[in-house]
């Protein structure tokens, strides 16, 4: 599953971008999800592209983002590993 933010306001870009009360962003990077998880570019977009973890799309696609709760718990069911267990 994706989402397209393609006429996102500014506004509304940004309070995606606001840190949760552990001083993290919600919205990840495929690099920072790489390195949290340990996986490579390669097996991320597989697990996109089969609707195995849930992409979000800005800017007509061209930058890929995921929320950082809903990727854990996907992840952990991919794997049966939580986050701290990969790191």
């Amino acid at each position: 599953m994706s989402f397209y933010f393609q006429n996102l306001s500014e506004a509304a870009f940004y309070s995606l971008l606001k840190k949760n009360e552990y001083g993290r962003k919600k919205l990840l990077t495929v690099k920072e999800v790489c390195a949290i998880y340990r996986i490579s570019r390669t097996t991320l977009s597989e697990y996109r592209k089969s609707g195995k973890v849930t992409a979000i799309h800005l800017w007509g696609g061209k930058h890929i983002r995921f929320n950082e709760e809903t990727l854990a718990r996907e992840i952990e069911v991919l794997t049966g590993k939580t986050q701290t267990q990969t790191a």
